[in-house]
């Protein structure tokens, strides 16, 4: 029951954020109107958006425990598009639980594609994708540390493409400034 409590706080935390977006901005809506009819694109975009995402190398709370340590790594979150003038797509989970030694830090720096994706369909360049989580990191010695929720955007014009892997997303680094606690002793 308490997993799926806290599901459903993550699944609503996109609708929160946004409505406090909404409601604390200045503009009147007569203003994000137009500014909407200003950004609208020449041609509707219909794009797959992944989350690239990065660890930095954050030295954690308490003993030394640094995120390149871990051995566990999980995200529990969502992505959701919202669109100029506030009106939100649905919401789309995100559960991804990644084992790993980060001795060889490399790649997760650099940064991993997520598996989950959101079919993102853009008509102005004020759109975005919200992506929202809780991250979890464990230790070999059993400690596992919890960021608090965290609240990342990205608008249609940082949308990358990556050759290589043939695929479109949003770039995000982990921030040092995401606050951890200790959950286990």
């Amino acid at each position: 029951m308490l997993t799926y409590i806290i599901k459903m706080k993550l699944l609503l935390l996109p609708l929160v954020i946004s409505l406090f977006m909404v409601t604390s901005s200045c503009e009147t809506s007569s203003d994000t109107g137009s500014q909407c009819e200003t950004t609208v694109l020449g041609n509707q975009e219909k794009i797959n958006v992944y989350v690239k995402f990065s660890l930095n190398n954050s030295k954690l709370p308490g003993d030394n425990h640094y995120l390149y340590k871990s051995t566990t790594f999980s995200i529990n979150g969502s992505l959701t598009q919202i669109n100029c003038g506030g009106s939100m797509g649905s919401t789309i989970p995100v559960e991804i639980e990644l084992n790993f030694n980060l001795s060889d830090s490399a790649g997760i720096s650099q940064g991993i594609y997520l598996d989950t994706y959101y079919p993102a369909t853009f008509n102005n360049s004020k759109d975005y994708i919200l992506f929202a989580a809780k991250f979890k990191a464990g230790f070999n010695d059993g400690k596992i540390y919890e960021s608090d929720d965290i609240a990342f955007n990205s608008i249609y014009s940082e949308i990358r493409f990556d050759s290589i892997q043939s695929v479109s997303y949003i770039d995000y680094q982990l921030p040092v400034s995401v606050h951890w606690y200790q959950v286990t002793k």
